[in-house]
């Protein structure tokens, strides 16, 4: 019953995800593609443009927070931004598996 009330919690929230982010930047490993295409490892939602000290500040979490699991990886992770007209489709799209257990 737990997990059900979790997961539908979850799909609130996703739905309701964007508010005032209007960018975001995902975090891709290009080391592990399949076919030229790259598994989104992050993907962490922005009010404005970040500047480079928050990038430096989301590879550093990355690599230093055990739930992400990115450990020394997140040195080579390509952060690629991700504008407002784009953003919407991105955090709702179907076939992304997003971590139920996570936001």
């Amino acid at each position: 019953m737990t997990k059900i009330r979790e997961r539908r919690s979850y799909s609130e929230r996703r739905n309701n995800m964007i508010g005032d982010f209007k960018c975001g930047v995902i975090a891709v490993d290009p080391e592990e593609s399949e076919g030229g295409l790259y598994e989104i490892v992050h993907l962490a939602l922005f009010t404005k443009p970040p500047i480079k000290e928050e990038l430096d500040g989301l590879r550093e979490e990355l690599r230093t927070d055990p739930e992400f699991g990115v450990g020394e990886a997140a040195d080579r992770l390509m952060m690629i931004y991700v504008p407002d007209g784009m953003l919407e489709a991105l955090v709702k799209a179907k076939d992304i598996e997003w971590d139920d257990e996570e936001n």
